[in-house]
Parts: C-alpha cells; structure tokens; sequence
C-alpha cells in the first residue's frame, strides 16, 4: 500500500479587514492509495479540539464516516462540535468525510443505466460497485483511520441521496461494520426498488441488535398531497418519494429484529435541503441516552452528589455505547467551575476529585484540585497538588503557581 500523507486543510473565511493569508482551520485533508479501488482516496478529516490540545488527557472518540464528503463536510463538522462542545448533547466525535472519485460506481448495489427519470446517462456505465466500496472501506480506510487516529470502537455511517442508498445497502448486508446509520432522502427507487426487495428478505432473517437507524424523506414531488396519497401514485416524477415511502412503511410493518429506528417524513424541505435538519435530528436520536442535563435547580439542593450522579450517567451512557465511557474531564471541569461560581465548593470538590479518579495520569486534574484548595486558603494541599501535576508533566503556569505559594510565610 502506498503511504498516506497528512496536512492541514485551511478554509478562508476573508473579510475587508483580513489579509489573505487569514484562514480557519477546520480540518485536516489525508489521502488514502485504495489497492482495491486501484486509486488515491481524499479524506477530509476533523477531530475534537481536546484531542489536539495538550491541556486534558487524550480521550478516544466515536467515528462519523460521512459519504459525499465535500458536500457536507463543513456543516455536520460544526454541528458535531455545537452538539458536543456546546450543548453536551452527543459525545464529542472524530468526522471523515469520503470525497468523491466515482459516486454512481461506489453508491450502487447493482448494475443499472435506467435513471430515475427513465434516461440512460453516460455516468451510470460504472454502476454496481457498492461491494467493491465496502471492501475499501472495512480492508483499507477504517483499519487505516482506526491506526492513526484516537478512535473509540463505535462508528456511524451517514449518506444523503445515492449515498443514503449505500448506506441502507450497508445496513443490511454489512451491519457488523457500523453502530449506526443515518440514511437522508435514499435513492432507493434505484434499479426497480432492488434495495427494497432485498429488505423484505434480509429483515425476516437477520438481527440487527445494538444497531440504529434514521431515514429522513424529502418532499421531492411537491404536490398538495399527503404521504398516503404519494404512496399510492403512479406518476413518474413521484417514483422517488413514493420508494422512500415504501421502505419506511416496510419499516414499520416487518419490525426487523432488534432494530432501532426512526424515520420522519420532512414536507417542507426539498431533497437539496432536508440534509442539515436531518444530521441534527439523526444524532439527537441515535444518542438519545446521552446528554447529562445542567439543572442548576438541582445543583442548588445541599444533597445532590454531582459525582455520583456523573457516574451513574456515564454507566447508562457506557451500556447503551458498548464501551467504557467515562465523564469527559474538560466537561467537568467545567460543572465543578461552574460550582466554585455559585458557591458550592463541596460539589465543586466532589468534581475535581472524580477527574482524579477517572484521570490518575492528568497533571491538569490535578493543578486544577491544586487551585481548588489554594482558593480555599488550604496551601499545604495546594503545593501537594501543584507538586503532583509538576511530576507528571511541566507546565510552566503550575510552576509558577508553586513558587509563589513557596515563596509566602
């Protein structure tokens, strides 16, 4: 295999003021040589901020494989980050996006030249590589990105259109390879419904336990009438919708075994639009046990043990996930700062000690339980804190901190 090669993806984002040189960094661009697919592969790539800062431990983060990378790269990298960063509501996730070289050739199942409105396109002649794709992703690029990236052992696949239809093809006949999928207006009236028709065989004789499904449709026809009716038509310009239609009625009439889905029929957006509401209402469910709630009501209560109600979450959070899923410490980091602000110190000291716990090895868990004491006048056991994240790494702010608590009588 050829070697990949990493550097940053700059995105300007120039105003009258900003010289050209002024950019945003939102991710990185990494390339990947496919022995299968006989051809160099461009990933877009984006990991959390506490992965590429040096102040809290590394942690390890679930994957989002996101098809169709340079279309929706940049937006579902700033709702994967306002969703964690922001509001805590999804853990924090690593993004690749999978830029296209040949979609009609990845994206499709079969073999077939007969586009949806009944013409034969010169693009379609390399159709029916979807198996080819999977064995690139499973052989080369997940084993590749899993090496060389802090990945914890969940993935998600996410696809829109052509793509959303390789993403229900990989659900049924590749359920091991994701956790979960998120499928946004699927091409599924491709090649006479085949996709379908496979679904009415494999949902009788599969189970899909622990995996997670959303399938978002599309107004495509745009005509006054409700989906029942669509499902009923027979125009051409109603194929597409009315195959969505058929799927997720499929859905809810042969209960595949053990899966977890939701679909949602979106009228007033358009197959261009409906992906951006889909992305946050997709993750909204798939991660739906996650959030930890800030009730600062119940913060107030003198017997609320915010500890022990972190770690009760995170347990339910590490079973619905399938793997050990501690409390983020910059997550609380913040709440037991948040405690410090409205005068709980107990709380805030409850917090503080759990990172220890959670994070024996952070020199900032323990300058932050340093800075805890020294605020509450205790310097024996703020130099005692200092001491210990000195010994675990130099940071030349903790250093200062000690010597001046040395340095007074």
């Amino acid at each position: 295999m050829k070697p990949s090669f990493l550097f940053l993806l700059l995105i300007a984002f120039t105003a009258q003021a900003q010289t050209p040189s002024t950019g945003i960094t939102i991710g990185h661009v990494d390339t990947l040589y496919s022995n299968i697919l006989g051809e160099t592969r461009k990933l877009w790539v984006y990991v959390p901020k506490q992965a590429e800062v040096g102040r809290y431990t590394l942690e390890r983060f679930p994957v989002v494989y996101l098809l169709d990378g340079e279309d929706h790269f940049d937006y579902v990298r700033a709702i994967l980050r306002e969703m964690s960063e922001g509001s805590d509501l999804i853990p924090p996730m690593i993004l690749v996006g999978i830029v296209n070289a040949d979609r009609n050739r990845d994206f499709s199942p079969t073999y077939s030249t007969s586009a949806w409105y009944g013409d034969a396109p010169r693009r379609y002649r390399t159709t029916g590589g979807a198996e080819n794709f999977t064995h690139f992703l499973k052989e080369e690029l997940i084993p590749s990105i899993e090496s060389r990236y802090p990945v914890a052992p969940y993935r998600m696949l996410i696809g829109h259109s052509l793509s959303g239809l390789y993403t229900i093809h990989a659900l049924l006949h590749h359920t091991e390879l994701f956790e979960a999928y998120l499928a946004i207006d699927p091409g599924l009236r491709w090649d006479n419904q085949w996709m379908i028709q496979q679904a009415k065989k494999v949902f009788t004789s599969k189970s899909f336990q622990d995996k997670k499904l959303y399938l978002t449709v599309a107004n495509t026809y745009k005509m006054p009438m409700d989906s029942l009716l669509i499902s009923q038509d027979t125009n051409r310009a109603s194929e597409f919708i009315r195959a969505n239609f058929h799927f997720a009625s499929l859905l809810q009439s042969s209960t595949p075994q053990a899966l977890n889905f939701q679909t949602r029929y979106h009228e007033s957006d358009s197959h261009a639009s409906v992906p951006l509401i889909s992305i946050y209402e997709g993750l909204r469910f798939i991660f739906d046990y996650y959030h930890f709630p800030a009730q600062w009501g119940l913060y107030l209560d003198p017997d609320y043990q915010p500890d022990s109600a972190l770690i009760a979450h995170f347990n339910h959070v590490s079973e619905k996930i399938h793997y050990l899923a501690l409390p983020p410490e910059s997550r609380v980091d913040r709440l037991a700062s948040g405690f410090m602000t409205i005068d709980q110190p107990q709380k805030a000291l409850a917090c503080f000690r759990l990172n220890i716990r959670n994070y024996p090895t952070s020199a900032h868990a323990h300058e932050r339980l340093g800075d805890f004491y020294a605020a509450m006048g205790d310097k024996a056991k703020a130099k005692e804190y200092y001491t210990k994240a000195l010994s675990i790494k130099s940071l030349p702010d903790t250093r200062k901190k000690l010597d001046r608590l040395m340095a007074e009588k």
